[in-house]
This record gives C-alpha cells, sequence and structure tokens, in this order.
C-alpha cells in the first residue's frame, strides 16, 4: 500500500474491506454522477437542442439522420393512400378497423410520415454547411435495401435497383448540405429469405446487395466523380443478433446469429466489385454496437487475408473507414464489451484487464498508476482505502483497460496495420431506458473530449434528454429567492 498511496496521501483509511472479489472499484461507471432532473421534454425541445450542439461543433460533432427523417417507401405510399381516403370524406373508423390500430394512431402514422420532408428542411436549414452527416434509416423499413425497392435492368442489359425517389430526393438535399465533408449512408443487407420473409442473415451471393450500393452510387448522383464523397457503410450494427440482450436486436433489422467469417466475405466480394466501378469511393464496416474487439478483429484479418491473396486488388484499399458505436453512460465510463455480439462478463473482463496489464511495461504501469490515483473521486478513496496492494494493482488494471480512450486506441490500432480511420459513427449516452439517449451534459463533455482525443463523433438523435441540474446555479438561485 505504502507506494499505491504515496500518490494520494490523502485517502481515508478503512477497516472496511468493500470487496476486489464482489466488486471491482475503479470501474469509471460505478460512481454515481451529478444529481439529475428526468423530466421528460418533449420532441421538438430535443430536436432543436441536438441541431444546436452541432451547429454550435460542427468540427468534432456531426448527425445521424434516422428515420426520424428519412421516408419509409412502404409507410408513405400507405400514409398518402390514407389521407388522400380521408381527404375525399373517407371515415377513419373504416381504416381503424382494417389495420386494426386506433384512429389516433392512425393520424398520428400519417403526419409523422408525410411531415418527414418539411422536417428534414427544417433540420437542414438550422445547420452550417459542411456538417458531417450519416444516414441510417431503420432496415426493415429502409429505402436503402433490396427488400425494399424495386428490380429493373438498366440501358447496359446490368442488373439494379430503383431505390425510392422520395427518399433520394432527401439525399440529394442532404449531400448539398454536407457540402466539402463525406457523406455516409447505411445500405442495409435487409432481404427477403426463401420463405419470403425479412431477414438480415448476411446472404451467400452478394450479387444483389452489391448491384443496391451501384444503384445507390448512380441515382445519387456520386457516380459523375467516381464515388469521391461519399461513404458507404456496409450493414449496421453486424455483430449483434437475435441472440444478443434486448428486445431490439431480435428484430428484422438484425441477423440470427453472428458470422464474422460470413461477413467478410460478405464485405470483401462487395468492396471489391464497387471499388473497380468506384475507385474513390471509401467504403466502410458495418459500425460495431458497444466496444466489440474481437468480431473487428476477426473480420479485418479475413478481408486482409482474401486481399492479399488477390494480387488484382494490391493497390487497392479494401477497408477506409472502422465505425465504433460507443452507446454508454457518461463519457469517462467505457463502453459495454462484448464479443461477437455477447455481452462479456465481469470476470472475462477482469481477466483480460490482466493480461492487458501484463502485457505493458514498468514506465507505463506507472504512467497509468499515477494517472488513476491522481484522478478518484472521494467515494473511490474511500474504497481504496479498505483493499490491499494488490486488490488496488487488479483495480488500477481494470480501469486502465476498462475506459473509452483505450477502446478506442485499440481500434486505432487495428485500423492503422490497414491505413483505415476510426469513426465513433453512433454516439449516446442513455440513462437506463431505450429512447434517453442524449444527456447534455455528456454530450457537451464529449465534444471536448473528441477534440482533445482526436475523433469526430456522430451524435444518434435521442427522444430524451436527460437534463443535469447544476447544483452552484441552484444554489444562487435559492439564495436569490430568499434575498428578494
Amino acid at each position: 500500500m505504502e507506494r499505491l498511496n504515496e500518490h494520494h496521501e490523502d485517502i481515508p483509511q478503512s477497516s472496511d474491506n468493500n470487496g476486489w472479489s464482489d466488486f471491482p472499484p475503479f470501474r469509471g461507471d460505478a460512481v454515481e454522477q451529478s444529481p439529475k432532473n428526468t423530466e421528460m421534454k418533449n420532441l421538438e425541445e430535443i430536436h432543436d437542442c441536438e441541431i444546436d450542439m452541432v451547429a454550435e461543433n460542427p468540427d468534432v460533432l456531426g448527425y445521424n439522420i434516422d428515420s426520424k427523417l428519412i421516408v419509409w417507401p412502404e409507410r408513405r405510399a400507405q400514409a398518402t393512400k390514407a389521407k388522400e381516403f380521408l381527404d375525399s370524406g373517407g371515415d377513419i373508423a373504416i381504416l381503424s378497423e382494417q389495420l386494426g390500430q386506433p384512429a389516433e394512431r392512425i393520424q398520428e402514422a400519417i403526419s409523422e410520415e408525410l411531415s418527414k420532408d418539411e422536417l428534414l428542411d427544417d433540420t437542414l436549414s438550422k445547420l452550417p454547411e459542411g456538417v458531417k452527416f450519416r444516414i441510417t434509416p431503420h432496415a426493415p423499413q429502409s429505402a436503402f435495401s433490396v427488400a425494399n425497392s424495386e428490380r429493373i435492368v438498366n440501358e447496359n442489359g446490368e442488373n439494379r435497383f430503383r431505390i425510392n425517389r422520395d427518399a433520394m430526393m432527401q439525399v440529394r438535399k442532404i449531400r448539398e448540405k454536407a457540402a466539402g465533408s463525406e457523406l455516409t449512408v447505411v445500405m442495409n443487407q435487409l432481404h427477403k429469405g426463401e420463405d419470403g420473409k425479412l431477414t438480415s442473415n448476411i446472404p451467400e451471393n452478394p450479387s444483389d446487395y452489391i448491384s443496391l450500393c451501384q444503384s445507390f452510387i448512380e441515382q445519387s448522383g456520386y457516380s459523375e466523380q467516381a464515388g469521391k464523397g461519399l461513404v458507404l457503410e456496409l450493414g449496421n450494427e453486424c455483430n449483434m443478433s437475435h441472440e444478443s440482450d434486448g428486445p431490439l436486436f431480435k428484430s428484422e433489422a438484425f441477423a440470427e446469429l453472428v458470422d464474422a467469417e460470413a461477413y467478410a466475405n460478405f464485405y470483401f466480394e462487395t468492396a471489391k466489385a464497387l471499388k473497380a466501378s468506384f475507385p474513390d469511393i471509401r467504403l466502410s464496416l458495418t459500425g460495431t454496437a458497444f466496444y466489440d474487439y474481437d468480431f473487428t478483429k476477426q473480420v479485418v484479418d479475413r478481408i486482409q487475408a482474401k486481399k492479399d491473396a488477390d494480387e488484382s486488388l494490391k493497390d487497392t484499399k479494401i477497408i477506409d473507414v472502422i465505425s465504433f458505436h460507443p452507446y454508454r453512460k457518461t463519457v469517462e465510463s467505457p463502453t459495454p464489451f462484448m464479443s461477437n455480439g455477447k455481452g462479456l462478463s465481469e470476470s472475462e473482463v477482469r481477466e483480460r484487464s490482466k493480461e492487458y496489464w501484463e502485457s505493458l511495461s514498468s514506465d507505463e504501469k506507472d504512467v497509468a498508476r499515477s494517472e488513476i490515483l491522481s484522478n478518484l473521486t472521494e467515494e473511490e478513496k474511500v474504497v481504496a482505502s479498505g483493499l490491499s496492494s494488490e486488490e488496488i494493482e487488479s483495480s488500477i488494471a481494470y480501469k486502465a483497460y476498462a475506459n473509452f480512450d483505450r477502446q478506442l486506441e485499440s481500434l486505432r490500432e487495428i485500423a492503422d496495420q490497414i491505413g483505415a480511420e476510426v469513426t465513433v459513427g453512433e454516439i449516446s449516452f442513455y440513462a437506463g431506458e431505450w429512447g434517453e439517449s442524449v444527456d447534455e451534459n455528456e454530450q457537451e463533455k464529449n465534444v471536448t473530449h473528441g477534440r482533445e482525443k482526436g475523433y469526430a463523433s456522430l451524435l444518434w438523435p435521442g427522444e430524451q434528454i436527460v437534463k443535469h441540474e447544476n447544483p452552484e446555479r441552484r444554489k444562487e438561485l435559492e439564495v436569490g429567492g430568499k434575498n428578494e
């Protein structure tokens, strides 16, 4: 303890051992943050808050444009038809009975779908030119999928898909606003399986998917510049599946199981074809949900092995971007650890942290110890006072391994080996329930952290902002009220 405590002489002493074996201290997300007001804000306030943050920090904060703004082709057709029926004097009770939905919900759905163009225009008008955008409508309804696009044959006799015209008009507006910045678009691998049902299982033959990507490049106008300015993300969060925790992952947007080898083969064949036709396009691996080093490393290694064995790709960069989706509670806390879509247990993370710690040099360990111990919270100091030297060393090893900066750096190490970059493609700070996904204070800290650590992140639109109260400001208001 003497050597460790010399960094923090003010650690209070305690005879109560808080039990490293029961709960690993210093983990980064274990200590409650400042008091906060979790009162729901309405969607308009949330939307404006998010847009303001992006507009004020376009150098390090971009915006994900999701299904709140992008047309869903089938829903648009249904909404248009329903509105025409109602405008001609039709009774909404008839629609309610036919669709099995309350009349109020039908009216809401019609309004939501038919107002997307107006909302997109309003959003774009509030942002400066050159903002970073990533377009990713939810998979089951996405216009950018084989399942929701019309098969055609072009004038050259090549198989193509006619992507929904309304959605492509939106893409062109977004492209114009992005100006000199790259536009990232997620191409979902959603298709119909042999049973005719929607599925996101990786298809053995990617020919249809390749045709879809080619169609998007051509119909968006990027083909005129050989794909320059466009980043296509091939699939979304393919490291998650129906086997992963949470009902979201059991939807058609995700495959039945995670198969890193199948995805790598799928990516390679698609990338090879697209790079041959559009040499200036940039391609991104599927954004990985949470921190899934194992999936990323396995996929990259297999793709690179296939590239190295293909003489025609000798001078071609096959992976330009590795996309990381670090959903977590605070900027300081780590993103949940996954391995091919399955969460790692505390003991597994602890074992990996031990291996990581043992790989460091003595000087690297000293730097880590000093930094971690000098930044302990008061609560963590109390915890540390009841631990042995060995337990404190284990705690330091855990925190050195399990933090966002190290997670980001480990992905950068993979990317550096192949000349790719890492982007923080979706960032959101959740507060316990799905939808509580944007925290104003944390997003502000994320902006500062991004500048310091050299990354730009793309904010994922949320449906609730958790607004932290400022304790000092609250005291000022209370004192002022009493004085009055």
